[in-house]
């Protein structure tokens, strides 16, 4: 399953936690899932041949029926977007044609598509060859997300002649949870932590996790899931800098929204 939750312009904030600074991880928003539009068998698609591609850098075609038929010797790149399980209208899709950097920014060259009712789009009569990255805008923002990723860059896309390329359906989630408690870079005391946030609208339920900079050997809450809007930290923090998480989620488990960027705070204790 591919998800999408790190933004691209959030990619270097997040990319050093593992190594002792900031990381992003396998639920970042760079990700999307296989799409049920895309499930029919007499479809003309593009396949990678996984010995092609030996260092995974390629994103591998789904299956569906074409938009649109290439014209001759062209190609075809079709999609689907959807927020929180419904489809994403008049949302921009960016197919960078030679290259492109960590922010979500094409290099070059770029094409623009829009989505339609449907949430689906389409990039028609392209030129067969290798488009070094797709990002979908996370609605009106500043913030990109990739419809998949290799390491903390997009998968490329190859097209063929007289093929459609379907992308995997992007999930987009917003990142405009509100944490009440702790507040960003505050210093508060690690006895009794107690993390609360504002509800959000459709969430049924809401993922925790807490990492400590310069230990990433330890996660002091990971995985922790609440139907609440508040979570109490059951054993006392250690002083240090800490990074919080939190993605809240539909009653279809699918993820619609996250605390911005993460929140960073400070553990002090009273002396």
């Amino acid at each position: 399953m591919f998800t999408m939750e790190t933004t691209c312009r959030s990619l270097l904030s997040i990319a050093l936690l593992v190594f002792g600074l900031s990381c992003c991880d396998s639920k970042q928003p760079s990700q999307a899932v296989n799409s049920k539009t895309n499930t029919a068998k007499n479809a003309s698609t593009e396949n990678t041949n996984a010995n092609d591609d030996p260092k995974g850098e390629y994103l591998k075609s789904e299956t569906g029926t074409p938009m649109a038929t290439p014209k001759p010797g062209t190609s075809n790149i079709q999609g689907t977007v959807f927020f929180n399980s419904s489809p994403a209208e008049d949302i921009e899709v960016k197919l960078c044609v030679d290259s492109a950097n960590l922010f979500g920014d094409c290099i070059g060259k770029k094409l623009i598509a829009k989505t339609d009712k449907d949430g689906h789009y389409l990039f028609a009569d392209l030129e067969p060859r290798v488009y070094n990255a797709l990002y979908v805008r996370v609605f009106k923002s500043r913030e990109y997300v990739h419809t998949a990723k290799y390491g903390f860059l997009s998968l490329k896309i190859r097209t063929q002649p007289d093929k459609t390329f379907f992308v995997p359906l992007t999930m987009l989630f917003k990142s405009d949870l509100k944490v009440l408690h702790p507040k960003a870079n505050a210093a508060v005391e690690g006895q009794d932590l107690e993390i609360s946030w504002d509800a959000y609208p459709d969430a049924a339920s809401y993922s925790i996790e807490l990492f400590q900079f310069g230990n990433p050997g330890v996660d002091h809450l990971r995985g922790v899931s609440t139907q609440g809007t508040s979570y109490k930290v059951e054993n006392p923090l250690p002083d240090g800098h800490y990074r919080l998480r939190i993605e809240a989620f539909n009653s279809s488990r699918v993820k619609i929204a996250q605390a911005e960027d993460g929140i960073q705070f400070f553990i002090k204790s009273a002396k």
